[in-house]
């Protein structure tokens, strides 16, 4: 059975993990982006007979732009939503005292960096990193549930 303490850790890390979510969905939507716009190249020249009695061909250049307009659109919204988490999260680790804990929330939850290339920009060992990063934690006010 976990402690409060260790509960309340681990919902504050999660808090600040957010930010990874949309980081990874932006680089989805990019994979995506990219597999469309190579798909365009491969398109044969529309041939509006056919688009009139189908109805329409997935395929073609239409339906691509398409795909591709609503993937930049798509991306565009989530780097917002990503710049609005990230800078929100930023409040939150610049509330806690300790430079260095600061430092070491900011390396790990904005920049995203493991753990080994911390303690190496650091210069700490893990055991302090570990230290340092349960005593940063314990300082993180995340906001109330609405």
């Amino acid at each position: 059975m976990r402690s409060k303490r260790e509960r309340l850790a681990d919902e504050k890390r999660r808090y600040l993990e957010r930010v990874w979510w949309y980081e990874d969905t932006v680089d989805s939507l990019q994979r995506s982006l990219k597999a469309e716009e190579q798909r365009k190249q491969g398109v044969k020249a529309i041939d509006y007979r056919k688009e009139q009695i189908k109805g329409g061909n997935k395929d073609s250049w239409e339906a691509l732009i398409d795909k591709t307009d609503k993937y930049k659109q798509d991306i565009i919204d989530t780097c917002n939503k990503l710049i609005k988490l990230k800078t929100e999260v930023l409040e939150i680790i610049n509330k806690v005292d300790n430079p260095r804990w600061r430092l070491l929330l900011t390396l790990r939850y904005v920049e995203r960096l493991n753990w080994d290339a911390i303690e190496e920009k650091m210069d700490i060992a893990q055991n302090t990193r570990n230290k340092f990063h349960g005593l940063a934690l314990e300082e993180v006010k995340i906001p109330k549930r609405k």
